[in-house]
């Protein structure tokens, strides 16, 4: 299993945007060609620092054309998506799970 780690900081929302929209590219060819993946998204930082803005721009990104909400008090919001794949002759279905454990303290 690979673990890479990538600090960017970001000053505008529009900078915010830009690479979350450059993930949600990369990702999208990611699992075309990785179609059974699972794959993790940690962010952290203090809040105000743009963790759910920056999910927000990285799940529309991907396709999901609702409301992406702060899961701050649901803890979890599920976002369905539809990816498409060349190779299915179609699109292939997954779903972003948005956490929030930012007020968590232990389990």
């Amino acid at each position: 299993m690979t673990q890479d780690s990538l600090i960017q900081h970001c000053r505008q929302e529009a900078q915010t945007a830009a690479l979350a929209e450059k993930l949600a590219s990369s990702l999208r060819h990611y699992f075309q060609s990785n179609p059974c993946s699972h794959l993790n998204i940690s962010l952290e930082g203090d809040l105000g620092a743009g963790k759910t803005t920056f999910a927000r721009y990285l799940i529309q990104g991907l396709g999901y054309d609702g409301r992406v909400k702060s899961p701050t008090y649901t803890l979890c919001e599920p976002y369905p998506l539809e990816i498409p794949n060349a190779d299915l002759a179609g699109s292939m279905s997954i779903t972003a799970h948005h956490f929030d454990l930012y007020r968590m303290r232990d389990p």
